[in-house]
């Protein structure tokens, strides 16, 4: 069955975008189809993938995010906002990846909030956009404090007040710069391919093969294709990202080798001397840990997810959008923010009802979420990061990735050589 809504449920906008992806269909040549008369003419020659993220007390997991990205989906425009309780600031960190070439901007709160975000008792220009009443009891528990409660609100207010407007004044500054692709996610969330159409091999009714490994760019790639192919399948420009939760129960099969295993039998002996600096050697994997300590990453560490459909523990999609190709009369650019974080244009965008992972034509990405240890999840100051939050999603064991993500970081060193992999990557060193 269909997941479209009936005829009569879909906006001007939505028929419009129909039309024009059957117009695509036919010709194949989506960049001679104009969408509108305001919508951008063409779509720049270089293909890259821009992100807009939010920031506090990341550096602990920032490299191995940016690595990933960087490397699997061709990530090489980075906006970051640091919230201003932030204890760390990752400027030192982001200049290593500018110097191999990364665009990267660092913006405080004064370059996208409005003047009255700072100005004192402003609470009631804020807009409420925390539902207290349904996350009650996750979030406050037991305390009735009126005092307590209200803060709570105000505080959960101003952080999605200021995520909104961040997500919007990101989109218009990269739109501004002619970019194409854009992604808003967090530090912890990592794009990926569908895991349902990994294990088929192939895409739906496409039937494009799946690469079967984390190469280089093979995401970009793969989303590129498919925007010529079948966008209409996946409701390009703004395709829907399912949310998959990976818990903190570790594979013990898997274990990493320890720095003390590897002394015990000699194995670590030149190992900083395999590949070169150049790139392009095959490495070993176990050279690979040889080199790094796999508990470090959370992309290799943690195994165990939920099932697809959980939307309590999954909770809402995120989107990867061609910004390039929303029209400038979109409500997510006249109005003051975007929709929401999740569906930035309400016309254009899925709704989370539509969401089904089995679809793998219609939602060829996915984003793993990885919860990552309690010191990790409780050592952010957020009033929303508590332990009885944490438990219910830690212990999550329903299904086990398939491995596929495994294979990206040994493809990174061997594409970046040991010597700057290892400088990227320095604080994931054995050696560090």
């Amino acid at each position: 069955s269909s997941l479209m809504p009936p005829p009569s449920a879909i906006s001007y906008h939505q028929q419009q975008r129909r039309h024009q992806h059957e117009q695509w269909v036919q010709t194949g040549d989506l960049r001679n189809v104009a969408h509108s008369k305001s919508a951008p003419a063409g779509r720049p020659k270089e293909e890259v993938l821009s992100a807009c993220s939010l920031v506090k007390d990341d550096n602990d997991i920032l490299d191995e995010w940016i690595a990933y990205h960087y490397h699997v989906v061709g990530l090489r425009h980075l906006i970051v906002a640091v919230d201003t309780n932030s204890k760390t600031q990752p400027t030192e960190l982001l200049q290593k990846w500018k110097n191999i070439g990364m665009t990267i901007e660092e913006w405080d709160d004064h370059r996208f909030m409005p003047d009255f975000f700072f100005e004192p008792n402003n609470e009631h220009l804020i807009p409420r956009l925390a539902k207290i009443k349904k996350n009650k009891d996750r979030w406050i528990g037991d305390v009735e404090n009126t005092t307590l409660v209200e803060h709570f609100v105000r505080e959960i207010n101003r952080h999605r007040f200021r995520q909104s407007t961040f997500v919007t004044e990101c989109t218009k500054a990269l739109r501004n710069q002619q970019r194409t692709w854009m992604i808003h996610i967090d530090t912890d969330e990592y794009l990926t391919i569908n895991p349902v159409a990994r294990k088929l091999g192939y895409l739906g009714e496409s039937n494009l093969p799946i690469p079967k490994q984390a190469g280089p760019g093979v995401i970009l790639d793969l989303l590129n294709q498919l925007t010529m192919t079948s966008p209409a399948d996946m409701n390009y420009p703004c395709v829907s990202l399912p949310r998959v939760l990976f818990g903190s129960v570790e594979d013990a099969g898997a274990r990493a080798r320890t720095e003390m295993e590897m002394d015990a039998d000699g194995s670590d002996e030149n190992a900083h001397g395999h590949g070169g600096s150049g790139g392009h050697n095959d490495i070993d994997n176990d050279d690979i840990f040889k080199i790094f300590d796999k508990k470090r990453f959370e992309t290799l560490r943690w195994k165990y997810h939920t099932s697809y459909d959980d939307e309590s523990l999954n909770k809402q999609p995120k989107v990867i959008m061609d910004i390039s190709q929303i029209p400038d009369d979109d409500k997510m650019f006249t109005d003051s923010r975007v929709f929401s974080i999740h569906r930035p244009s309400m016309a254009l965008c899925r709704t989370q009802g539509q969401l089904d992972m089995e679809r793998t034509d219609r939602f060829p990405f996915s984003v793993n979420h990885y919860l990552g240890t309690y010191e990790r999840f409780s050592g952010r100051d957020d009033l929303r990061r508590n332990r009885k939050i944490y438990d219910a999603k830690s212990k999550v064991h329903v299904g086990k990735d398939d491995g596929w993500m495994d294979s990206w970081l040994k493809s990174f060193v061997e594409s970046r050589g040991v010597e700057e992999a290892s400088l990227l990557l320095q604080s994931y060193s054995l050696h560090h």
